[in-house]
């Protein structure tokens, strides 16, 4: 499991705490964006390599990264 998170309040710490309790396990990968970063267009330096770590388990051997 991994946990995406976007937030224009307190932070997403809490939340990501929360969601690891209630599913008594750890995330394999986090990321967190805030609003000003969505509005601003910059989060596209966290989501890629979200996204390719949360991938990277399930690729096979020969496949580019």
């Amino acid at each position: 499991m991994a946990f995406f998170c976007t937030y224009g309040g307190s932070g997403a710490e809490g939340t990501f705490r929360t969601m690891k309790e209630i599913l008594g396990m750890e995330p394999i990968e986090t990321v967190a964006i805030t609003e000003r970063e969505i509005k601003e267009d910059t989060c596209d330096c966290k989501i890629e390599p979200f996204v390719r770590d949360v991938e990277e388990p399930f690729r096979k051997p020969s496949e580019p990264q």
